[in-house]
């Protein structure tokens, strides 16, 4: 079937920043992104303009748009090799659509997973592509109707109280929101059951920093995730060993 083809997201001025294949309306969907590419896009729709996708090679079959996307990520090159401008956390040609999997090769490919323990790098790289991944209705709902009713102990309450603490934001900034109709940025945290508003603000830093400073003072530096980390903590809000 040739109905792949190769796009790209562009900046205003031209430039490519994010090289990918697809099928169908895959160039236009923003989801299930990495985090790198979802800050590009809102410091883009921040200033002003809109990013732009274009279809640069198109009818192909599936394992020449592969191709081609590899060819097209290592001419630009990645940014997090520092030898180009795109924000792809992969050289291109992964994955195949439609693939169909067995139970008997799902039943092995499971058991070789077990007790493998991945690189903090491969860690991470999961994990922010978990945040982006985007669930439908159905699922939701599956999801809600299965904890109806069920009992948390106290050291699971514990548990999903500090890493909700510590969880990282799917935008640039945790516990802000820009709400259109006064035109300014809401900040706000959620401390147990209760979500207490902390102001508008004309920037998002303004908000981020309003929120980081209402998670210091209900949980303590190093408890909680911080939009802006002192110098001498990493990215999730802990301490760092000098």
């Amino acid at each position: 079937m040739n109905d792949f083809y190769v796009y790209a997201w562009l900046r205003p001025c031209g430039t490519p920043f994010y090289i990918g294949k697809g099928a169908r309306d895959r160039d236009k969907d923003e989801g299930n992104r990495n985090p790198v590419f979802a800050r590009i896009v809102a410091k883009i729709r921040r200033d002003g303009h809109e990013p732009r996708v274009v279809r640069w090679q198109s009818g192909l079959r599936e394992e020449d748009a592969f191709k081609i996307e590899r060819e097209y990520i290592r001419l630009f090159g990645r940014a997090d090799k520092n030898n180009g401008v795109l924000c792809n956390l992969t050289d291109g040609g992964e994955g195949q659509s439609g693939a169909i999997v067995c139970d008997e090769t799902r039943a092995k490919l499971a058991a070789a997973r077990v007790g493998k323990v991945h690189a903090q790098k491969t860690r991470e790289k999961i994990s922010a592509s978990n945040r982006l991944r985007q669930v439908s209705e159905e699922t939701r709902a599956k999801i809600s109707s299965s904890q109806i009713g069920r009992v948390f102990s106290d050291d699971e309450r514990y548990r999903l109280a500090s890493a909700q603490r510590l969880k990282p934001p799917r935008g640039m900034f945790k516990g802000i929101t820009f709400e259109k109709d006064v035109g300014k940025w809401g900040a706000r945290i959620q401390i147990g059951t209760k979500t207490k508003n902390l102001g508008r603000f004309t920037t998002a830093e303004l908000a981020a920093a309003a929120y980081d400073a209402a998670a210091i003072k209900s949980w303590g530096m190093g408890n909680c995730y911080l939009n802006f980390p002192p110098a001498n903590t990493n990215r999730e809000g802990s301490a760092v060993a000098s």
